[in-house]
């Protein structure tokens, strides 16, 4: 890659070109005349218990927890990757969330979908705050090196993204080579702060929730679109615009039952500490 992809930071003020149960087989006994029933019952308890006991003393091997689909191994290449996309917004109006969701539908689900033996876990960020970094969207993903360049240079080769760049919609996007890249445990990216166990486990479940947040985006993409594609950037923003006011609405109105609660008894509907701030 000729170090092309390392920290390319596209600037289109600048003009920049650069794009970056097992089955179980029954048997009916009744059309059988079985005789010295008790014998038979008596070899078969016998035969179970022996099985009974060798499974007691032959007990199986706990995969670790820390391993996912075998993966991730102790003597893995992977490493954590980001490419993020920053937003033209003003801290006077409210962000344009819903270009988060087009990004992520329109030029992160295709190469997610062609990537999907290469990349062991995956997330989205979001974020807007009145700083330097402003209104910005991340996709977050693990992978080897090799694999992560190609995810990168297919991010960048997206028509879509030159538009959204010529449009003025987007400001920056960053994405990073893997020159000098170290492999990274699972936990690198999680919050430091939390205990070891959870900060391994806590990239699955985010995961899972991005999963679900891009098949609801997906859903009611289909759902919406009344152009047929492709479809103009004004017609793909209205679109979005549409589908976060969906996803909002399904968040607020469903999301204690089907998120909250189900995760509540999950950990056995013990109360929550929480800090709250003022």
């Amino acid at each position: 890659m000729n170090g092309f992809w390392n920290a390319v930071i596209l600037d289109i003020n600048k003009g920049d070109k650069e794009i970056n149960p097992s089955m179980l087989i029954r048997h009916d006994s009744t059309q059988n005349d079985y005789r010295g029933g008790n014998i038979v019952l008596m070899v078969a308890l016998l035969m179970w218990s022996v099985v009974i006991s060798g499974c007691a003393l032959t007990p199986a091997a706990a995969k670790p927890y820390d391993q996912w689909d075998g993966q991730i191994q102790p003597d893995h290449k992977m490493t954590w990757w980001y490419a993020k996309f920053q937003m033209n917004w003003t801290e006077k109006a409210d962000p344009g969330w819903h270009m988060d969701l087009l990004l992520a539908h329109e030029i992160i689900a295709p190469v997610l979908a062609a990537n999907r033996g290469d990349i062991a876990l995956w997330r989205f960020h979001r974020r807007a705050a009145d700083d330097d970094t402003g209104h910005q969207f991340s996709f977050i993903f693990y992978a080897e090196a090799h694999e992560a360049d190609k995810i990168m240079e297919q991010i960048a080769s997206s028509t879509l993204l030159v538009d959204l760049n010529r449009s003025g919609a987007l400001r920056r996007v960053i994405l990073k080579n893997s020159e000098g890249a170290m492999p990274t445990d699972i936990e690198e990216t999680s919050d430091p702060n939390w205990s070891l166990p959870l900060q391994k486990a806590w990239p699955h479940y985010i995961m899972g929730v991005s999963r679900m947040w891009l098949s609801l985006i997906d859903q009611y993409a289909v759902l919406l679109q009344e152009k047929e594609t492709p479809m103009a950037l004004t017609d793909l923003d209205d679109l979005y615009q549409r589908v976060n006011r969906e996803i909002t609405r399904t968040w607020q109105t469903e999301g204690r039952h089907a998120l909250l609660h189900h995760m509540n008894a999950l950990f056995g509907y013990t109360p929550l500490t929480m800090k709250l701030r003022f």
